[in-house]
């Protein structure tokens, strides 16, 4: 568990910048962010990322601090980050933090580091490495973990940016849960990451470490990425998907779920309704899915085309 930042006025949201899959070019890799005040998040770093990023710096604010939380090492959730890194260092005073599990960092950093990252200390700019940080101390978050050295101030604005651990088959990943703590209220967000199954979200919304510190909880949003291909094996399906929110909805966690890692093809829920051997009802997707994602991942994608 890490504390990341302590905002004032702080409008905490998750928007995404993309919600295609790796083949996807018209949505664009999935990738989110997140601001807080001088501090741009980023999650993952799609093809996209650096126009993006570049947008944000030149038509909003110089971000002082500009974080990479890394899901895992795939092409379409990397593929941007060496270009990102140094459009950020000869454009921008920023400092840079990538953000992930350790497996996962090593894998980053054997990827930036093939991009030249590091090699730029052989033109005399040693200060561009310096900032660069790459932190992989993060402790994942399991039921076994012990919360009694954990310190949150309850009247300090925080917010806290945790790892856990999701089963993507074929390469290490991870989801993040954002929360953010004021007084007694606290507010999570939960981003999946790439993953076979809901397990992960569904264990890491509902911890005993919030529970601590916090009365009034509420769960502001669900990103998880799906496949509409029954028989996936890497991505969760849509009956895993249904089945993962009705367990929610059960434990009394009601929030919309947005999808994304979508096809070229699909533009709507209409559309993955098609793809499926057992269509769900439109009133059950209603009930456990938000319906605006692709508009608002359409807007967001055009802003900077």
């Amino acid at each position: 568990m890490i504390k990341v930042y302590n905002p004032n006025n702080f409008n905490f949201e998750l928007n995404m910048v993309g919600v295609g899959d790796a083949f996807a070019k018209g949505k664009g890799h999935s990738m989110a962010y997140m601001t807080c005040d001088d501090i741009l998040v980023m999650v993952d770093a799609g093809k996209q990322c650096t126009d993006f990023i570049s947008h944000k710096f030149e038509h909003e604010r110089h971000y002082k601090e500009v974080i990479f939380c890394i899901t895992h090492a795939h092409p379409d959730h990397i593929m941007g980050l060496g270009d990102s890194i140094f459009w950020l260092l000869f454009n921008t005073e920023a400092n840079i933090k990538i953000f992930s599990m350790s497996n996962i960092i090593k894998d980053v950093s054997e990827f930036i580091e093939s991009q030249g990252i590091y090699k730029i200390k052989n033109t005399g700019l040693e200060n561009y490495k310096n900032r660069i940080i790459l932190y992989d101390k993060f402790q994942p978050l399991s039921e076994d973990v012990d919360f009694s050295n954990v310190s949150i101030d309850p009247q300090e604005p925080t917010l806290i940016i945790t790892p856990f651990v999701q089963d993507h088959k074929s390469v290490d990943a991870c989801g993040f849960r954002f929360t953010y703590t004021v007084g007694k209220r606290c507010d999570i967000i939960a981003y999946s990451g790439d993953t076979s199954d809901c397990e992960g979200v569904l264990n890491m919304l509902v911890l005993p470490e919030i529970f601590r510190v916090t009365v009034d909880i509420r769960f502001k949003q669900i990103f998880h990425e799906l496949s509409i291909y029954p028989d996936s094996k890497l991505h969760t399906t849509v009956d895993k998907l249904l089945t993962g929110m009705r367990e929610l909805s059960q434990e009394g966690i009601l929030c919309p779920v947005s999808l994304y890692h979508l096809p070229e093809n699909i533009r709507s829920l209409e559309d993955i309704e098609k793809t499926i051997e057992c269509p769900v009802t439109l009133e059950v997707w209603r009930k456990y899915v938000s319906r605006d994602l692709l508009k608002i991942a359409d807007k967001e994608h055009n802003i900077m085309m």
